[in-house]
């Protein structure tokens, strides 16, 4: 089972340090940046492009609620800008679901999913309430429940496979768990049901708060999804690295011996860690899928 396997990967947190390769917002400071901006509109409120870069910097900024307000500002105020907001607001407002799943104040959605995939969300609920142990004891026993699944992935700009045994999210909320949002929904989609992922390549500052990504499930229709690039941010964070992707931290998680992160998220195996922005494709061996429904 996949708990099994996951223990091989458990790292100190000073191990689990990781300056990603992708990194592409090059300013020398959001807050900088966003208190320009502010200026500049408040001289030329009628300029739509500078409220396309606000909600820009504000997604960066993981401040949900006004980069919506300025991204439809932005349509307002130039309609042929439709094809931006088609693409991002939905991301935005999946943003605040997600917000309230880990705050443990609401359920992703799991449609299909194993019912160990719901005690991994049942465990959201108790680190809110503070019972640490028992959230721990709960993802135990989900990840000892839930597949490894073994296959092979790809780094852009590469042609190597690199094949794997077991592959996984390296927070300890999530493991095999891929999270994304499809349209406004957010989901929580097992491994263990998923053939094949692609991942466009990073060519944009949006790029490192949302990949947009197609997902072959082992049973049913393509998925066209955006999946989180980073983790949760915390209230406070600050840090140009982390709310630019640009690295990883890693925090003990409360109950386990495993870790919760802050910044890009990482993909682990029984190979290494991989920075989701430079995986260009993974593919599972279909033979050992548990086949499910979305």
């Amino acid at each position: 089972m996949f708990g099994v396997h996951r223990a091989e990967a458990r790292r100190t947190p000073s191990q689990r340090w990781n300056m990603n390769q992708s990194a592409i917002a090059d300013v020398a400071s959001l807050d900088e940046e966003h208190a320009q901006l502010k200026e500049r509109i408040r001289r030329k409120p009628e300029d739509a492009d500078l409220r396309a870069q606000l909600f820009q910097v504000l997604a960066l900024r993981g401040d949900w609620l006004r980069a919506q307000a300025a991204l439809k500002m932005t349509l307002e105020l130039n309609p042929n800008a439709h094809s931006l907001a088609g693409i991002y607001l939905r991301p935005l407002a999946a943003e605040l679901v997600r917000a309230q799943v880990f705050a443990g104040a609401r359920r992703p959605d799991v449609s299909g999913a194993d019912a160990a995939v719901e005690r991994l969300v049942d465990a959201l609920e108790l680190d809110a309430l503070g019972s640490d142990a028992e959230a721990g004891a709960l993802r135990a026993a989900a990840m000892a429940e839930l597949p490894a699944r073994s296959g092979y992935l790809r780094l852009h700009g590469s042609d190597t496979l690199v094949p794997f045994a077991w592959l996984a999210d390296g927070d300890g909320r999530l493991g095999p768990v891929l999270e994304m949002f499809a349209g406004e929904r957010y989901l929580w989609l097992p491994l263990s049901q998923v053939q094949r992922l692609r991942f466009v390549p990073p060519t944009s500052r949006c790029a490192l708060v949302w990949s947009h990504s197609e997902i072959n499930p082992v049973s049913g229709k393509e998925i066209h999804a955006a999946l989180p690039v980073r983790y949760p941010l915390p209230a406070a964070v600050s840090d140009q690295k982390i709310l630019t992707a640009a690295y990883t931290e890693w925090l003990p998680l409360a109950g386990s011996d495993q870790y919760l992160g802050i910044g890009q998220r990482m993909l682990v195996t029984d190979q290494g860690e991989y920075a989701l922005l430079d995986i260009a494709e993974i593919v599972f061996d279909v033979d050992d899928a548990q086949v499910g429904n979305v």
